[in-house]
Order: structure tokens, then sequence, then C-alpha cells
């Protein structure tokens, strides 16, 4: 059995965070390459400080059809996808937008605990001095959990995102 290479976490430019990344380029690069399928997984998120960096919902369907156009013109297989930012409260809101939508994949994250953004190095330190680790981590993989129970998501991304910073503050995980 051959493995194939595959990438099921790529934002292009409808993720804030990635304005400059075009489909296109990534379907080059993706050939060029010998990779067999491309998720774009363009971050959605619904509340918090981070929302601006997000796909608006009225994007939702240019960008599905950005991919579907994209895939008439490669071999590579090209899923419609989001990663979508996890907030307990906020299901019923996510799931509507998952089910008005074709997509294909979606992925969940957890970027935010009890709102600090634990992958931001100013606020990690508050989210990490004063408190062991192991709380660190176990507030973290609480929220992981209830997102995976959730049942919105195909996959979760980052299991070990609150580690991010944790050596800044002269912490390791024994773990």
């Amino acid at each position: 059995m051959t493995a194939e290479l595959i990438d099921y976490h790529v934002h292009e430019r409808h993720s804030r965070d990635a304005a400059t990344a075009r489909i296109p380029e990534y379907i080059v690069s993706a050939e060029a390459r010998g990779v067999h399928e491309i998720a774009f997984t363009t971050h959605l998120i619904t509340v918090g400080p981070d929302v601006a960096i997000s796909i608006h919902e009225d994007e939702i369907p240019e960008y599905i059809e950005d991919i579907r156009s994209a895939q008439e013109h490669t071999k590579v297989k090209l899923l419609a996808g989001l990663e979508v930012d996890y907030f307990p409260g906020e299901e019923r809101h996510l799931e509507n937008i998952l089910t008005s939508h074709d997509f294909d994949f979606i992925l969940g994250s957890t970027h935010y605990v009890n709102g600090v953004d634990i992958g931001s190095q100013t606020q990690a330190e508050g989210y990490f001095t004063g408190r062991p680790v192991k709380k660190a981590a176990d507030e973290y993989y609480t929220v992981w959990k209830k997102a995976i129970e959730s049942g919105l998501f195909d996959v979760m991304a980052h299991p070990d995102y609150w580690r991010k910073y944790l050596h800044f503050y002269g912490k390791t995980a024994p773990w």
C-alpha cells in the first residue's frame, strides 16, 4: 500500500490570517509535491476577539464555489471545509451555519479557555502563571472534550495547542 499525501488544515484568503493565500497557488504547490488531497479549512469564528480573522457568513457560498470551480482544473481532490473555533454555548449557532452549506469536512479547534487565548504569547502568561501545569492542561482538555461531544466536527485540530507557550514560563509537561 502506498501512502498518499493529504493536507486537511489549509487556510486561504477568507481566513484573514492568510489573506494573501490563494487556492490556485495551493494547487500548484500540491501538484508539484505530489499531494493528493487538500481540505480547505478557512477559519469560522463566531464569538471572541478573533472574529475579525473569520470568514464572514455571507462569504461562505462564494468560498465553496471557489473550491468547486478550482476542482475542474486539477486532479488534486479538493474539499470545502472550515476550521471552527469551539466556544461552549455556541453549539446551536454553529450547527445552523454548518448545516446550511454543503461542506465536505469540518475541523474543530479550541483556541480559547475561559476567555483566554492560550495560543497568544501575551495572554498565555496569565493562563499559566500561578497554576500547576496539570490544571492548565485539564481545563483545555475539558473544553476540547466538550467540542468533541458536540458532534459538530469531523476531526479536532491542535490537541497540544495549550503547550504552545508553556516553555516561556519555565514549565514543562511531564508527558
